[in-house]
């Protein structure tokens, strides 16, 4: 083993595929975008939300609702709008369609035999059990780190150096792997440790870099390539 001490992980579209979630997701938004303005298209709704994401405009799935309803509908049903959207898509249905890809588990067996494997994500604390639970992969991470719990979500710095802390690790000698430039990789380089991004197939996972320091020092299609890029470094 190199000098390459802890690997920590994105959780939603680096190892979970969110996309079944977020189909249905942009489904209910529509649906209820539908009660405040009837007769808007399908089609040029989809082209809006990626339209609002390439953009930047809306940097996580409840601003791109609210954003949405905003394009179509009067202002004044907002709060009405996001409370119903807020009892329908609860954390609990949300992570019921999620999906381990399918190169995660061999990846991970490799991984955290050699190295110290951890998770920093921006996730409810009930996240917690869905980790171990649903996904069965509580044995695999010696720290799970969650916005919920720490208090700071990516991108802010802070939820990284309470990672780096709390695991006693040093940004150099530690790779963090995450498919967002702007919620993974940047902050991630900004404090020296070397970043992998996931090339995923999920709504905030095609934004490509902006600045330099949204650029990955490499990229995977497949996770099972950490390994062979991590010994040679």
């Amino acid at each position: 083993m190199g000098r390459i001490r802890w690997v920590f992980f994105d959780l939603g579209s680096t190892l979970v595929d969110e996309r079944r979630a977020e189909a249905l997701f942009l489904r209910e938004v529509y649906r209820l975008i539908g009660r405040f303005s009837p007769g808007v298209g399908w089609r040029p709704f989809l082209m809006r939300a990626r339209t609002l994401i390439a953009r930047r405009a809306a940097s996580g799935h409840r601003e791109l609702a609210s954003k949405l309803f905003d394009s179509y509908a009067p202002r004044s049903g907002l709060p009405e709008f996001l409370a119903a959207l807020d009892q329908r898509w609860t954390v609990e249905r949300y992570t019921s369609l999620w999906r381990l890809f399918r190169d995660v588990r061999p990846a991970l067996a490799n991984l955290c035999q050699e190295y110290c494997c951890g998770i920093i994500a921006n996730q409810a604390s009930a996240v917690h059990a869905v980790i171990r639970e649903k996904l069965g992969l509580a044995g695999q991470f010696r720290h799970v780190f969650l916005s919920g719990d720490v208090g700071y979500a990516k991108p802010d710095e802070r939820i990284f150096l309470h990672a780096l802390d709390r695991a006693s690790a040093v940004p150099e000698e530690t790779v963090y792997v995450g498919d967002r430039v702007d919620y993974d990789i940047a902050p991630a380089n900004r404090l020296g440790m070397v970043t992998v991004r996931a090339r995923r197939d999920s709504l905030f996972s095609r934004l490509e870099p902006m600045s330099p320091d949204e650029k990955a020092r490499f990229e995977v299609n497949d996770l099972r390539s950490l390994s062979k890029i991590l010994k040679d470094l």
